[in-house]
């Protein structure tokens, strides 16, 4: 059922798609729109509207009750716009439904979007934030945004470092109970703070086996990290992440499809004896096995370093 909006709140129904951009190039809402406090509620209500968080602009032509001066393709971005607005009027109740929408399974600029928001809302956000982490770590990864927002936090506002190392050790203490992924951004946030006071939390999470060493490095990577250890003190095997299983494979075979696309000599129209070569059929893998001079290629390494995003696509 399609909610209504009064004026200036509605005007976003009708505004512009919304691009993929950091917070400083966004349209200054407040003062182009001329929202003011009062209209957070009905901001609330509009970003979290699910007729339009999961609006398909072509079944909007099937649809009776849709307002025939509204453009499906422009409202469908009013909860984003509602969303932004309500980061630039630093309105910490935003994130109150920043789980729903987060969770949402046809909403994908959330998650960016929050990481822009954040440091908008500022300090007065971060036990909003602890909040929301401890009560969803045994969940999903759409906490993940959460987690990054609130260790980058210190990026801007250093005071609150101490707190946010606090809250990231708490919610890594629960190790057990949360997911793995959940656990492997609480290790990073706490690798990016250089967060020492915490090594031992840390260090049982990885004894647990609940961190995603491919991710984040090993246990020996992060002691490097965090300035305890030198690169010196480990073998090469300590600091490097083992590769996942399934990545493997698909390392393997990635590396069959090349040996199988190079060009030969005879294919290039290189002077050689086409007699030489077998072309009745290609080589099977049983027969490179065989072969004495069929190498095993080495596996790249430097897979050890902390690298994790965590975005989706949407139409724009």
């Amino acid at each position: 059922m399609w909610q209504t909006y009064l004026p200036p709140v509605s005007d976003l129904l009708s505004y512009a798609p919304c691009k993929f951009e950091e917070a400083e190039h966004w349209p200054d809402y407040v003062q182009e729109f001329g929202l003011t406090e009062a209209h957070v509620p009905d901001l609330l209500r509009l970003m979290q509207d699910e007729a339009l968080l999961d609006l398909e602009p072509e079944d909007v032509q099937q649809d009776a009750d849709w307002p025939e001066t509204l453009d499906p393709e422009l409202a469908l971005w009013g909860p984003a716009h509602a969303w932004r607005a309500l980061g630039q009027m630093q309105a910490v109740e935003l994130l109150d439904g920043a789980i729903t929408i987060l969770n949402s399974a046809s909403v994908d600029w959330a998650a960016e979007d929050l990481l822009e928001i954040l440091p908008l809302l500022g300090p007065p956000a971060i036990e909003s934030l602890a909040t929301l982490i401890q009560a969803h770590l045994a969940t999903e990864n759409y906490i993940l945004p959460l987690i990054e927002g609130l260790y980058e936090m210190p990026r801007r506002f250093p005071e609150v470092r101490d707190r946010c190392v606090e809250i990231l050790q708490n919610s890594l203490q629960d190790f057990s109970q949360n997911t793995e992924m959940n656990n492997t951004f609480l290790v990073s946030g706490l690798q990016d703070l250089k967060a020492v006071e915490a090594v031992n939390t840390i260090e049982a999470a990885y004894q647990a086996g609940v961190i995603d060493e491919f991710h984040v490095g090993t246990w020996a990577y992060t002691q490097v990290l965090l300035g305890l250890k030198t690169e010196a003190d480990f073998t090469e095997a300590e600091l490097t992440a083992k590769v996942p299983p399934e990545m493997q494979k698909m390392r393997e075979l990635l590396d069959e499809l090349e040996r199988q696309e190079k060009p030969d000599a005879l294919s290039l129209g290189l002077p050689v004896d086409p007699s030489a070569y077998q072309l009745t059929k290609p080589p099977q893998f049983s027969d490179i096995a065989k072969s004495s001079k069929s190498s095993q290629k080495r596996i790249s390494q430097g897979f050890g370093n902390p690298s994790i995003t965590k975005k989706k696509k949407k139409k724009k």
